[in-house]
């Protein structure tokens, strides 16, 4: 009985440990799946990068400096002890030779009371030091979070290139299998189907390389975060910093804010400061002494002797062979030295800034052309399809088709991503990403309390700060070499980049192939006399058919109304319109200039009606995140409103919100159901229909 009640006890005990190791992987394998967003990333590489702890530790040892250098103004207790073997023989012992056992101890205090100022210099020169060494933190943090947001973004971008990868060699391997079923028939040529087969086999092999960016991009986050991510965890950030709209003032805020800056400006003061404990070593040296001895059968002595003293010690240098001369060019070779390097830090940040800048602008120009191609490459490739069901057009061409749509979504996908890398490579350069992730940090480093007055410094050995005397403090100057005493304006550049980006779209364009005998020049003077290419050859008279029948009075056609976007019954109180040609740029609010001509028409018809309410409600299909299509179909509703408010629409009668992938219309399943469910519905109540 007892060995029954045993085994079900074992048993029991088997089972408690089976279910709470399958709880505890479960739990690990969801725990590894969270979502982990830019920031949470952020929190961990502040607490674990080895290049941040590394420059943290630098700083540690500079503090530990000052507490040495501290130590200059506190007196040195000193006290010796000896004792041992001391033969004496001569006029100390009365010329007897003496064999005694020495012992002496003594106890001394001594205090600096002038150095020359020394040892405030040293201290002050240290505490310059370790404010140097906290914004080289701030700087190595500064440079590890750019990397570990460019990473992470492009492990996003990658990401969304292999899956634009996928889903075309599912599309490709669609169009080969009926290319291959018409040859197989024997309506297609076997041509077709050997390009077809090659273009599939390229797509695979691209599929691969992408698989291998991926995997690239992965392997650089993890220098930075130590550990490996699924690339579906990562999650799209959304929060970028709205940067003025002019250049000069994002370059203004970096000269303000980024931490290298900084770093130069205190070791300039730290050399300052070096250079005057240099000139400390011209003044003299006072020391104060208290001091007692102990002496027992010393210098041939017998017996105790005890003494006491209390001295003043004056030192003074008289010649050095010119040390202290060298030593104080030296050290002011030092000082120009770190103040030419602050101009080399502005440099390369005013580098920097526009560099990133020029990207940034360059690519979010560019992204409203990029989606106009998308959206007339998605109308073109319909348009493939429909001559294709009417015989107008073959496989192969709408396999063609696909991959320029394919070319041109991975085009947009390339900009999008390098436009918000930019974005924050700004955000690095003006000391934006540091402070929206800075952690614990700047407490770290101490740089969160009042900063050390360092005043004293103001006037010595006054540094040039208007190099090109354009009346701008070179710690603020864009251009730090303009023309001697030009009026360069508050930036300091005289000069102006006038270096455009961006696009106009002509007035009017030529013909690209012109008629013959057109007229392409304003002037044909100079040119001589025109070619004559004859005249053409005469056909004989030409046939006749006689004059027509008249038919009377020519039928003029009253000219049509045009056509109501919104097929409004007078006799219904609440009616829905869904419009899915009402379209936005990708992940965007912004509505494309097709649209805003369909938003128009609607105002106009909305203005015809007295008494009305209207709802207008944004949906999405199931592509991205749940919450990120919430937020964004309503913004896009929120966007025609203010759109019919400014076209003349009461506000007063609109309300707009989203419902994101909630209501679909169409499966989204498919790329026409999505394309469908991507629609604006307006909810039109009429207050006074006719019933």
């Amino acid at each position: 009985m007892f060995v029954i009640s045993l085994r079900k006890a074992f048993s029991v005990l088997l089972l408690a440990l089976f279910v709470f190791h399958f709880n505890i992987k479960v739990y690990s394998e969801t725990l590894s799946l969270q979502p982990r967003t830019l920031s949470d990333v952020m929190a961990d590489v502040a607490a674990t990068n080895p290049e941040i702890l590394e420059a943290i530790q630098v700083y540690e040892g500079v503090v530990h400096e000052v507490a040495a250098a501290e130590s200059g103004y506190k007196p040195k207790v000193v006290t010796d002890l000896s004792i041992g073997k001391q033969v004496t023989d001569g006029v100390a012992s009365n010329e007897v030779r003496r064999d005694l056992t020495a012992s002496s101890a003594s106890l001394y205090v001594r205090q600096n009371l002038f150095n020359g100022n020394g040892t405030d210099n040293h201290v002050n020169e240290t505490k310059a030091r370790v404010k140097a060494a906290a914004y080289e933190v701030l700087n190595v943090a500064n440079k590890v979070f750019e990397g570990v947001v460019e990473s992470y973004i492009n492990i996003l971008k990658e990401l969304a290139l292999l899956q634009l990868s996928e889903n075309n060699i599912y599309t490709q391997a669609q169009i080969l299998e009926q290319i291959k079923e018409k040859t197989e028939a024997g309506f297609g040529r076997a041509s077709d189907l050997l390009n077809a087969q090659s273009k599939l086999a390229l797509a695979r092999a691209n599929f691969i390389s992408q698989q291998q960016n991926l995997k690239q991009a992965s392997v650089k986050f993890h220098k930075y975060y130590g550990k490996f991510l699924d690339p579906k965890q990562l999650v799209e950030p959304t929060d970028l910093f709205p940067f003025p709209d002019r250049e000069d003032e994002v370059v203004d805020m970096a000269f303000k804010s980024y931490p290298a800056i900084q770093v130069s400006k205190y070791n300039v003061i730290a050399r300052k400061y070096t250079m005057k404990r240099t000139e400390s070593l011209y003044f003299p040296k006072i020391d104060a002494e208290l001091k007692a001895n102990y002496s027992n059968n010393t210098s041939g002595d017998v017996g105790d002797t005890t003494s006491y003293s209390a001295m003043l010690y004056f030192n003074y240098e008289l010649y050095d062979g010119g040390l202290k001369k060298a030593e104080k060019q030296k050290n002011y070779s030092q000082v120009l030295k770190e103040h030419e390097r602050s101009y080399i830090e502005r440099r390369n940040l005013n580098e920097s800034v526009r560099l990133a800048w020029n990207i940034k602008e360059a690519e979010d120009r560019k992204y409203e052309f990029l989606q106009e191609h998308i959206d007339l490459t998605e109308k073109t490739l319909d348009a493939f399809k429909q001559e294709y069901e009417l015989g107008r057009r073959t496989l192969l061409e709408l396999l063609d088709m696909e991959n320029e749509y394919q070319r041109a979504l991975e085009a947009l996908t390339e900009s999008k991503y390098t436009s918000m890398i930019a974005h924050y490579r700004v955000m690095f350069v003006t000391g934006v990403l540091l402070q929206k992730y800075k952690m614990d940090i700047f407490d770290k480093v101490g740089l969160s309390d009042e900063e050390v007055d360092f005043a004293t410094l103001e006037k010595y050995r006054e540094l040039g700060t208007d190099r090109d005397m354009d009346k701008v403090n070179d710690n603020y100057d864009k251009c730090d070499n303009s023309i001697l005493n030009s009026k360069a304006g508050t930036y300091g550049c005289f000069e102006k980049s006038n270096i455009k980006v961006g696009y106009t779209r002509p007035d009017k364009i030529e013909p690209y192939i012109k008629p013959k005998g057109a007229q392409t020049l304003e002037s044909s003077e100079g040119l001589g006399e025109p070619l004559s290419l004859g005249e053409p050859e005469g056909l004989g008279e030409p046939l006749s058919l006689g004059e027509p029948e008249s038919l009377g009075e020519p039928l003029v056609a009253e000219e049509a109304p045009e056509p109501q976007v919104m097929e409004i019954e007078n006799t219904k109180e609440a009616q829905s319109f869904n419009f899915d040609n009402v379209t936005f740029l990708l992940n965007s609010s912004r509505l494309t200039k097709s649209s805003e001509k369909i938003v128009k028409k609607v105002a106009a018809q909305l203005k015809t009606i007295d008494n009305f309410s209207l709802e207008i409600i944004g949906h999405t299909d199931t592509s991205g995140r749940a919450s990120f299509n919430r937020e964004l179909s309503a913004e896009r509703a929120d966007t025609v409103l203010k759109k019919l408010a400014k076209m003349g629409v009461d506000p007063a009668k609109m309300k707009a919100y989203g419902k994101g992938e909630n209501e679909p219309l169409y499966s989204n399943a498919t790329r026409e159901g999505r394309k469908k469910n991507r629609r604006i519905e307006f909810r039109l109540q009429l207050i006074n229909y006719q019933k």
